[in-house]
């Protein structure tokens, strides 16, 4: 027996074994298959049990089982209280809102409207399964990220002043019991850091805040602009460009993440 020969057996054991269950034979049936001829008649079984092969089993075959129902509510509580996930969901209907109501009850592998197996045939559209039925998609960059894996990696300037006082590591009582309350209220506050892709805005940045410096100095200490109060100024804002810049190089490295095969 060749595995042909075999798959037609089963096809038409299938059958049978609904018939026996309550189910009835609409057309075809196994009395037109031939297993020496590996033939199997297309065939419409109507309401059979629900715990009939035809219903339990991946079919493979060309075989309908038809159940009836009264209302859409009662179709989705069948479906969803058999064992497995679908494959794939095709729901026939004129009225859009019939096929979201379907869409958003029943989870599946993938969903068509109104046709079937044309989500297989469409390459922008990523096809697969889902839980019993499957993991991952496939189908152009579907496929490629499906059996990619992309690695996260973070980058932090080795200096004391990304540690920012050191309120993100225990004891979370420190400055006066302030650290912890401070840390919470940040990680849930603050936003996204964007990635900076040019160094434009780190030399702008840097001239902002030398100016700034120096005007705030000027004005708080009093102190009359001289040559030797600039060089001291400007040594302070070298510094503080250096900061950007760390700034700057960590930012860039924030961006967003590429995959490799």
């Amino acid at each position: 027996e060749t595995f042909l020969e075999g798959h037609t057996k089963r096809l038409l054991d299938m059958i049978d074994d609904a018939v026996e269950s309550g189910g009835e034979v609409v057309t075809g049936g196994s009395k037109f298959g031939d297993v020496k001829e590996r033939y199997f008649p297309p065939t419409i079984i109507y309401n059979p049990s629900a715990k009939s092969r035809v219903m339990t089993e991946e079919i493979f075959g060309c075989v309908l089982p038809v159940i009836p129902f009264k209302t859409n509510g009662d179709a989705i509580r069948y479906v969803n209280a058999m064992r497995g996930t679908p494959l794939a969901l095709y729901v026939f209907t004129r009225i859009r809102m019939h096929f979201d109501f379907f869409l958003d009850a029943i989870p599946s592998g993938g969903a068509v409207h109104n046709d079937v197996l044309i989500h297989f045939a469409t390459g922008q559209v990523p096809f697969g399964g889902l839980g019993t039925s499957g993991y991952g998609k496939g189908h152009g960059v579907h496929g490629f990220n499906t059996f990619t894996h992309e690695r996260g990696v973070i980058s932090k300037p080795c200096r004391n002043e990304f540690e920012f006082g050191g309120i993100r590591y225990p004891p979370y009582d420190k400055y006066s019991g302030t650290s912890g309350p401070v840390f919470r209220y940040l990680l849930h506050n603050l936003p996204n850091i964007p990635p900076l892709y040019s160094t434009f805005f780190l030399y702008l940045g840097q001239a902002f805040l030398g100016v700034s410096c120096t005007y705030a100095t000027i004005r708080v200490l009093g102190v009359e602009a001289n040559e030797d109060f600039h060089l001291g100024i400007r040594g302070m804002c070298k510094t503080i460009g250096e900061l950007i810049v760390d700034f700057g190089t960590w930012f860039g490295g924030l961006k967003p993440p590429t995959c490799k095969a």
